[in-house]
């Protein structure tokens, strides 16, 4: 399966069957989750790099940065993971993963990642959370 841009124009086409539920922009690379996984691209060219984070995304997705942390999660029938990347997308690490606990939508504010889940409104210090020194890469 292949993602690539057309050069003709500014959309970013994806594959037949692969459905882009979001996407981000972390300043120098592309995140777009989709029904089966993330795909990264540095500057939305190809290559592309798809991430299975075991979770195999199916329901809901979506991304939510603090300086230049991207976090995403996944929701599927067996509960949610929350991961993170400090170095735009390129890898990732689990930050919280609940099995029948569904998460719909994630934020950031301030030093605070919220999460909107079935069972209420969770919460979690991300203060610890950054990037390492000399910062993620950049165009």
């Amino acid at each position: 399966m292949r993602i690539g841009r057309n050069p003709c124009s500014s959309t970013i086409t994806l594959a037949a069957g692969l459905a882009p539920l979001a996407a981000v922009w972390t300043g120098s690379s592309w995140l777009v989750a989709s029904n089966i996984g993330v795909f990264h691209s540095a500057s939305g060219q190809s290559p592309w790099t798809y991430f299975d984070f075991g979770l195999h995304p199916t329901f809901f997705a979506s991304f939510a940065l603090r300086d230049r942390v991207v976090f995403t999660h996944f929701a599927n029938p067996e509960g949610t993971g929350i991961e993170y990347s400090s170095d735009d997308g390129v890898t990732w690490q689990v930050l919280d993963a609940q099995p029948l606990i569904f998460t719909y939508k994630i934020a950031t504010i301030g030093d605070t990642l919220y999460a909107g889940r079935v069972d209420g409104l969770w919460h979690r210090s991300i203060a610890t959370v950054s990037v390492p020194t000399g910062g993620a890469p950049r165009d």
